[in-house]
Parts: structure tokens; sequence; C-alpha cells
């Protein structure tokens, strides 16, 4: 079970969720394997309160599966419905090793974005 977070993060309800409930990443890998088909679905799923996987496991500070649905492709701009996206939720409640995946992450993308591999025609 896990706590579905109001728009100020306050704990409204209760849900019940594989891939929200995943401690490791193996888990999470071995919840997406079975998915496999709709894995980019369940990567962008968002719950009531506008929390993807990716937000539920950085709020409760699981860094090892923080890692894996960043490398998994989970996009880390989206925003709950308080505005707050995966950065500022690590921020707010003080996760310093889920910020610097972040920052790593954002490095990444930017270094991938501006080479010249990725501005090359296919």
């Amino acid at each position: 079970m896990i706590a579905e977070l109001s728009e100020d993060g306050n704990h409204i309800a209760t849900l019940a969720h594989p891939l929200y409930e995943a401690r490791t990443a193996a888990e999470l890998v071995k919840g997406l394997q079975s998915t496999e088909k709709d894995r980019q679905e369940v990567l962008k799923f968002v719950d009531k309160a506008g929390q993807t996987l990716l937000l539920h496991h950085t709020y409760w500070g699981r860094e090892e599966v923080v890692a894996e649905l960043i490398k998994q492709g989970s996009n880390t701009k989206t925003q709950n419905k308080g505005g707050m996206d995966a950065m500022a939720l690590a921020v707010q409640y003080g996760k310093r090793s889920i910020i610097e995946l972040l920052r790593a992450a954002a490095h990444d993308a930017r270094a991938a974005r501006d080479s010249p591999a990725a501005a090359a025609p296919a």
C-alpha cells in the first residue's frame, strides 16, 4: 500500500499498485517486464493526485528505484497537481541522493541533446 498525496503534499488516501510498492530496482524491473508492451504507459501513468511512479518513489526516498525509473525513461519534468516535479519533491523532503541522481540525469540529457551525434541526420 502507498499513500496518495494531495496537491499540497499531504497524505489523502492509500492505494495499492505493485509498481508503486517496489522497494528495489529489481522489483521495479520485474514489474515493468511483466507489462513490457505497456511499459511507456506505465511510466507515464498519473494517479488522482497527479503523481507518477517517479514522483512517488522520489517522495519515499527510494534511490535505487528512482535511478531505475530514470534509466527506463521516466520523465523527470512531469509535475503533480501541486506543480512539483521530482526535483522539487526531492529538495522539499531533503532526499539528497535523489537530488544528485536527478542532476546527473539532467546533465546527461543536456549532453546528449547538445552532442554533435544528436544533431547529425540519421
